[in-house]
C-alpha cells in the first residue's frame, strides 16, 4: 500500500481530528463525481482506514506496513501477557475457583479508568492554560517579533493535546482486548460459591 501520510497529505505527527479533515478534503478531491479517479479515491479511504485506527498506525509506524493478520498477532499477545501475568502473580488461582476471565477484564478496566483519569487532568491544564493567552504582551507593541510567553503556552497546550490523543488511543486498544478477552468465560466448579465470579484479586487482601 501507499504510504497513507503522503495519500492524506498530512503530516506523521497529524491529530486524529486533522487527519479526519485531511480525509474529507482529499475523499471530495478524488471522488470520481468531481474529476478524481476510483483508484486514487480507494487509496484516500484505505489511508484513512490506517490513520483512523491506532493500532493499524502505529503499526505501519514502526513496520511501514499494516497486515490485519499481525494487528491480531498483537492483541493476542496483549492477551497472551495479561493471562500469564494474572496465573503467576496468583500461583492459587486455582484453588481459589477464581474467574480468570473477570480478572483479566478487571486488569483491563482499571487500565481505562486510568486513561481517563490522565485525559481528564490534562484537559483541566489545558483549560488553565487557555486562561493565560492574550495576558502577558510585548510592552513595545510595533514590535513584530513572537510573543515568547505566548509560544510557550501554545507549546504547552499543543503536547497536552497530542499526549491526551494517546490516551484516547489506549483506550480504544484496551476496549479492542477486552472484546477479545470477553469471546471467553472462565469455567469453575464452586458454582454455590457467591464469590466465584468475582476478580480473585478480591480473594487475597
Amino acid at each position: 500500500m501507499k504510504n497513507p501520510y503522503k495519500v492524506l497529505k498530512v503530516k506523521k505527527t497529524a491529530t486524529a481530528a486533522e487527519i479526519k479533515k485531511a480525509y474529507r478534503k482529499r475523499s471530495t478531491e478524488t471522488h470520481p463525481d468531481k474529476g478524481g479517479s476510483s483508484e486514487a479515491f480507494n487509496e484516500v479511504a484505505e489511508a484513512y482506514n490506517v490513520l483512523k485506527d491506532p493500532v493499524k498506525r502505529k503499526l505501519f509506524d514502526e513496520k511501514g506496513i499494516v497486515e490485519e493478520a499481525k494487528i491480531e498477532q498483537n492483541f493476542y499477545n496483549d492477551v497472551v501477557e495479561l493471562f500469564f501475568n494474572v496465573i503467576t502473580t496468583k500461583p492459587n488461582v486455582i484453588e481459589l475457583e477464581a474467574d480468570i476471565i473477570a480478572e483479566i477484564t478487571y486488569i483491563i478496566d482499571d487500565k481505562i479508568e486510568t486513561s481517563k483519569k490522565h485525559i481528564k487532568g490534562l484537559t483541566g491544564n489545558i483549560t488553565e492554560l487557555k486562561k493565560f493567552k492574550g495576558k502577558i504582551i510585548r510592552k513595545d507593541t510595533e514590535n513584530e517579533a513572537e510573543n515568547m510567553f505566548e509560544n510557550l503556552i501554545d507549546g504547552k497546550i499543543h503536547n497536552d493535546e497530542k499526549e491526551i490523543q494517546s490516551w484516547k488511543d489506549d483506550i480504544e486498544k484496551q476496549n479492542k482486548i477486552k472484546e477479545i478477552v470477553n469471546q471467553y468465560e472462565c469455567k469453575t466448579t464452586k458454582t454455590n460459591n457467591k464469590q466465584t465470579n468475582v476478580p480473585f484479586l478480591n480473594f487475597i487482601k
